[in-house]
């Protein structure tokens, strides 16, 4: 599957918007920092399944984490992808120029 950056940018705040609400229901304050991966693996790895609400979010938030990564190589091969085809164009990218455009009034 191909994500355009949108799609997978989108797709990838809403992963990491649920996980983090996941993570403060599993742990008091969830992660305070910027979060990563492995501060959300570190994180469930020190949570205990003590009943089957704790088990189901946990198994939730791990699937998170691994849409996460897989998004986040896909959103990486999308860039590549994009910036090889513009080099073969010989075009410069319309990001890497710089300009724009004023209006004068």
């Amino acid at each position: 599957m191909h994500l355009t950056s949108p799609q997978g940018g989108r797709l990838h705040n809403t992963h990491c918007t649920r996980l983090h609400a996941l993570l403060g229901d599993l742990h008091r304050g969830g992660i305070a920092s910027e979060m990563t991966v492995t501060k959300a693996d570190d994180l469930l790895s020190g949570v205990e399944a003590v009943d089957e609400v704790t088990r189901c979010r946990l198994l939730i938030a791990a699937e998170l984490v691994d849409d996460i990564t897989w998004l986040d190589a896909a959103l990486k091969a999308s860039t590549k992808r994009v910036k090889v085809a513009v080099e073969a164009s010989g075009r410069p990218s319309p990001r890497s120029t710089g300009s724009a455009r004023s209006v004068r009034g």
